[in-house]
């Protein structure tokens, strides 16, 4: 009886520790993957990061804008009269941008204008 409840005591140390280490090698695994995803987030120059991030600003301008298209008249009563909604339709875009900064960490605007640059002056660094 003593042998069994030893065996049984084995058993339950081996599984532990075989249960441990499967979890801890599952870490280590998945901290290299980040590391290597980090890595190739850091290689990438500009224009990569403009194509990983440039889809996901008209979702943001179309929500932004969305109420816009719930009118189904307009008058407007003011001196600078239809150009007023077109100054609300170009904030409304520019807010885009501003929230797809806040969101992503990423100035889309400075980095058009940095890519825009780089390409006038024939330079691919």
């Amino acid at each position: 009886m003593i042998a069994r409840g030893h065996a049984a005591a084995q058993v339950t140390e081996l599984t532990g520790a075989a249960e441990g280490a499967a979890i801890l090698a599952r870490g280590e695994a998945e901290a290299k993957a980040k590391d290597l995803l980090a890595d190739a987030y850091r290689k990438f120059d500009e224009a990569a990061i403009l194509l990983q991030t440039l889809p996901l600003v008209p979702p943001i301008v179309r929500e932004a804008a969305a109420p816009l298209g719930n009118i189904d008249q307009i008058t407007i009563i003011d001196p600078s009269g239809a150009s007023k909604l077109t100054d609300t339709v170009v904030r409304t875009a520019a807010e885009g941008t501003a929230i797809a900064k806040s969101l992503l960490g990423i100035d889309l605007a400075k980095l058009m204008g940095q890519l825009a640059e780089r390409r006038e002056n024939g330079s691919k660094d």
